[in-house]
């Protein structure tokens, strides 16, 4: 049985606009995986981070490369990459092409029965959902892929989300520009944010 009813999949124009406007309303909705086998889960947002074009956070900050050659593409697809050789976080491609931005995925809610923190972390993120750099270029498109998003909110409505500072980052930390599910015990840091 599902935990979260499915919804209908946001389209990749609703991923054109600024990472700043997206990575909030990204809050309370719902991130789609597809196992190999078939199986598929739901989980809310719970926090995001925003990166954009002239952030020196940005990993495009002022050059293209292989790595970063995504981020310039059209909106709606995943972006993954490897950190600290170990790591590999989820993001969002927003933005208008050719205007390299992002939002990253930081954090998931569990379930009553699993551990509150499992999904808080963008490596914990993937590493609970076995997204790795096969993923990076998809389209978030459950016709064709396996990762996606669905609109659906929470029966309660839009959560009261909260704006601060990103984390693990040694740039742009003035930013405010992560978001985060306020009260959610999923979230992965509170103590930094404003």
């Amino acid at each position: 049985m599902e935990r979260i009813a499915p919804s209908a999949p946001l389209p990749a124009s609703w991923f054109s606009r600024d990472a700043t406007q997206a990575a909030p309303d990204l809050v309370g909705r719902v991130l789609v995986h597809r196992d190999t086998d078939g199986t598929v889960s739901r989980r809310r947002i719970v926090e995001t981070e925003a990166y954009m074009p002239d952030d020196p956070a940005c990993h495009a900050y002022l050059k293209v490369t292989n790595r970063t050659r995504i981020m310039y593409g059209p909106p709606g697809h995943a972006y993954v990459y490897l950190i600290y050789g170990m790591h590999h976080c989820l993001n969002f491609v927003t933005g208008p092409e050719g205007s390299p931005q992002a939002v990253l995925v930081r954090a998931l809610e569990a379930w009553s029965d699993e551990v509150p923190k499992r999904y808080a972390g963008p490596g914990r993120v993937c590493r609970a959902l076995g997204v790795n750099l096969t993923d990076n270029g998809a389209l978030l498109d459950p016709s064709i892929g396996r990762l996606w998003v669905e609109e659906s909110l929470p029966a309660e409505g839009k959560p009261e989300v909260v704006a601060g500072p990103r984390i693990g980052i040694s740039q742009g930390m003035d930013f405010p520009w992560r978001w985060y599910w306020k009260g959610h015990k999923a979230v992965s840091v509170v103590k930094r944010a404003k």
